[in-house]
This record gives structure tokens, C-alpha cells and sequence, in this order.
């Protein structure tokens, strides 16, 4: 699989929650796996809860 920067992985995660969570999609367009994609997901989205949390 290609090297991707961190910026390339936020676009992908905003395009795929844009596009109501199709992983497929995303990982089409991006010339990605399905598993790529629904990982970075995954983790961003566990970042932001993180950062919602209050401190």
C-alpha cells in the first residue's frame, strides 16, 4: 500500500463521514482498502472523543 501523509488520511476520513460512512466509496477514490480506511476512522474518531472529554 502506498505511503500517505497525515493530511491525506484526514481527507479521506472527512470525505468518507461526508459521504454518510460509505468506507467503499472512500477507499475507491482514494485507491484504498476498505480496511484503511475504516481503521483511520476508526481512530479519528476515537481522538475526537478524546479531545471532547472535558479535562
Amino acid at each position: 500500500s502506498r505511503k500517505t501523509t497525515y493530511e491525506e488520511r484526514l481527507e479521506v476520513v472527512r470525505y468518507c463521514l461526508a459521504n454518510n460512512r460509505e468506507y467503499k466509496l472512500a477507499a475507491e477514490h482514494y485507491n484504498l482498502s476498505y480496511s484503511q480506511v475504516y481503521q483511520w476512522v476508526k481512530k479519528y474518531e476515537e481522538e475526537q472523543k478524546k479531545r471532547s472529554l472535558p479535562h
